[in-house]
């Protein structure tokens, strides 16, 4: 099961393991609060890896031929 990131009104951050079927029809509660939580697109990876990342040089590909 996936784990969703959520966020209720008072900007408190939470996550929930909910069913991909259950996501759309259960309203999740911050634990803090007691409010209702809106889903939110958590990072799950670097966007621009080539700029966090030193420039390695590629060594150019070997062809393979069979005669």
């Amino acid at each position: 099961m996936p784990i969703y990131a959520y966020q209720c009104k008072d900007e408190h951050s939470f996550d929930k393991i909910l069913t991909i079927a259950a996501v759309d029809s259960t309203k999740v509660h911050c634990p803090e609060c007691n409010k209702i939580g809106k889903r939110v697109i958590a990072s799950a990876f670097d966007h621009n890896p080539s700029m966090t990342k030193k420039h390695i040089p590629r060594t150019p590909r070997q062809r393979f031929t069979n005669w």
